[in-house]
């Protein structure tokens, strides 16, 4: 769109800027082309003032690429000589834009034009390599500078080491942090980052600690994308000591503390990686069991998490973090995919749990309990901890070890926690033993187990558990419909969704904001934008207000379709509705889009674009937090679909 290009903040690459110049610039860049083009043509520039003009107008937009190699390529067809400042411009915009060839072809041509390259050429084509992978041609560079009598400076050092990082070479990454310090170039915290990283990335957890214990010997302080780097070695490992070690470090120098929102009861991990959270987590943990912090209700943020590869592993991570410590099981929030909650409830039984289990062994050891006694405990405990999978099946088989009959309540807490550990198997193995024991199925069993299947999707099984309850004459209520609606939307059944849909309505059945949410995520995944917009004005019409989801899945489903009007008018009545204000953080200039898929981020700017040549926002300094990006598939897309929105609308730079 030809917007703004967008910068990268060296510290976290979740964050893009664009400044209030920049954005400036970008509303009168081709005004001011013009005007010069004009000036030109009637001769009211003379040679002098000509190639003075078109170098500051090269300098002031050497970070939009398209235009400093536009005004590159004029100088040279005016027959103006380009200099290094010239060149310096245009390197760094390829630099900046990502095309690292054409900024060694811009260094090569340096000498042909009578210029020779300065430092800064060299640092701006050896980073291009860097943010290219090209670790290979960015060590060459580096060589190639010192033949030409061109000093390395920490900038040089800092992008062969990064792009010796992002290409595997720890070992070539440690000879050049300790080659700049045998040329006098004093490293900083970038330079051990990257060595750090390069360790990491290389499994060498003993350099990277060691690397650590260095840079503050140099009087560096660390930074977090050291300590990251740290923790994330040591963690893949199993170091889980020193990693917790490395972490209390972090949290006494004031990193990591970032991540607790006590007053709102949140612990925010978007950020993070699945190593990180682990070792918050542990953290956590052991400050609960030793009293340091009190059980509270707690909503753990997870995004997709940093550094996910496919699906989102977070979500996913935290959960199977708790099984594995026996913690408390943390519960989807159905409204939003990238929240788990904790009850201050969960964490008290987690706290209590063995404690409980002890005792209540050695008071049936001791006779001290009645059967009818020890039956009605069972279950109890049974009850209280139905959501933590391996307690809820260890009582059942206790149960049954002991000749005591479970009851409905028993079965249920088992199945639920089985639906909420994501053993779907065994959900159904356990209902189908209910009638076996003599306990018949009720609503609530059938729904724990078509849940089950729905979180792991197996649509077919939930939507053949909907027919045999109802063989069983159990009435499936709007919870049972959701789950098996929410089953045909992951397995891609767009028409069998709005077909429960239809029927959940026949049967006296008033379908949610869930439902409908569901059946539009289903038409969307299915490319069917008109049947999700038909499904967003039907739900109004039921009196059901659409919630975030529902807009989510309209606008992405246009969007898909390049319907940019149709996306904008759904975009607009959602703000009118208040969702997606929560984006935008105007006291701390931040457009904050972590929890935004790529489609919602393009709508958002797009009108964002629209307000500001309208005149309705007026231009200022602007953050986009970007983190990896919701949907994201392989390396996180949308840091780099912001930055190719921008250009696609010639809109402004972003850093």
């Amino acid at each position: 769109t030809h917007g703004p290009v967008a910068r990268d903040d060296p510290n976290n690459p979740g964050i893009l800027t664009l400044t209030k110049d920049s954005i400036e610039d970008w509303l009168s860049l081709y005004e001011r082309l013009d005007e010069l083009k004009e000036a030109e043509a009637q001769g009211l520039l003379t040679a002098e003032e000509a190639e003075a003009t078109k170098k500051a107008v090269m300098a002031s937009f050497g970070n939009v690429e398209p235009v400093a190699l536009q005004f590159l390529s004029e100088i040279h067809h005016d027959g103006v000589e380009p200099d290094v400042i010239s060149f310096n411009a245009a390197i760094s915009a390829c630099e900046k834009g990502g095309q690292w060839e054409k900024a060694l072809q811009l260094l090569s041509e340096m000498p042909d034009d009578g210029v020779q390259p300065d430092v800064i050429s060299f640092n701006a084509a050896i980073s291009a390599c860097e943010k290219s992978g090209q670790w290979e041609k960015a060590i060459h560079l580096l060589d190639q500078m010192r033949q030409c009598g061109v000093e390395p400076d920490v900038m040089t050092f800092n992008a062969a080491i990064s792009a010796c990082e992002k290409g595997g070479q720890w070992e070539k990454a440690i000879q050049l942090l300790a080659e700049m310090q045998r040329n006098g170039v004093a490293p900083d915290v970038i330079s051990f980052s990257a060595a750090i990283s390069a360790c990491e990335k290389g499994g060498e957890w003993n350099k990277a600690l060691e690397l650590l214990g260095e840079m503050r010997q140099c009087g560096v302080e660390p930074n977090d994308i050291s300590y990251n780097a740290v923790i994330e070695s040591l963690e893949k490992m199993q170091r889980n000591e020193e990693a917790d070690e490395a972490y209390m470090d972090a949290v006494k120098r004031g990193f990591y503390v970032d991540f607790w929102r006590d007053q709102e009861g949140k612990l925010d991990l978007h950020t993070a990686s699945e190593a990180i959270a682990r070792v918050v987590l542990r953290a956590w943990m052991d400050d609960l069991k030793s009293g340091d912090r009190k059980p509270a209700n707690l909503i753990i943020v997870t995004g997709r998490g940093n550094n996910s590869v496919g699906a989102p592993v977070l979500p996913k991570g935290v959960r199977s973090f708790l099984r594995e410590t026996h913690g408390p099981v943390a519960r989807d929030d159905p409204n939003n995919p990238g929240i788990l909650t904790l009850t201050k409830d969960s964490i008290e039984d987690w706290l209590s749990l063995y404690e409980r289990l002890d005792e209540l062994k050695e008071a049936e050891a001791q006779g001290l309990l009645t059967a009818e006694e020890a039956e009605a405990t069972k279950k109890a405990v049974m009850a209280s901890f139905g959501n933590v999978e391996p307690v809820a099946l260890q009582f059942l088989s206790e149960i049954h070890h002991d000749g005591v009959e479970p009851d409905v309540i028993s079965f249920n807490a088992a199945i639920s926690a089985c639906e909420k550990g994501g053993q779907w198997e065994k959900a159904l193995q356990l209902l189908s033993e209910m009638p076996d024991d003599g306990v018949q199925p009720d609503v609530i069993s059938f729904n724990a187990a078509i849940s089950a299947c729905e979180k792991s999707g197996q649509w077919e099984k939930a939507i053949h558990l909907l027919d045999q309850m109802r063989q069983c004459g159990v009435e499936p209520d709007v919870m049972t419909f959701n789950a098996a609606i929410s089953a045909c939307e992951k397995g891609g059944q767009w028409e069998k969704a709005i077909q429960l849909l239809a029927e959940m309505q026949r049967n006296g059945v008033a379908p949610d904001v869930i439902s409908f949410s569901a059946a539009i995520s289903a038409c969307e995944k299915g490319g069917e934008w008109n049947k999700a917009l038909e499904l967003l004005g039907e739900m109004r019409q039921c009196g059901v207000e659409p919630n975030d989801i529902s807009y989510n899945a309209v606008i992405e489903s246009l969007e898909k379709m390049q319907r940019n009007e149709e996306a904008d008018e759904a975009y607009m009545d959602a703000v009118k509705r208040g969702f997606y204000v929560d984006f935008w953080r105007d006291q701390e200039g931040k457009l904050d889009l972590h929890t935004a898929s790529e489609a919602i981020a393009r709508v958002v700017l797009r009108a964002w674009m629209d307000d500001l040549k309208s005149g309705d926002r007026k231009p200022a300094n602007l953050i986009i937090v970007t983190g990896r990006g919701n949907n994201s598939v392989g390396a996180p897309v949308l840091p780099k679909g912001v930055r190719s929105f921008l250009r696609e609308t010639h809109g402004p730079v972003a850093r």
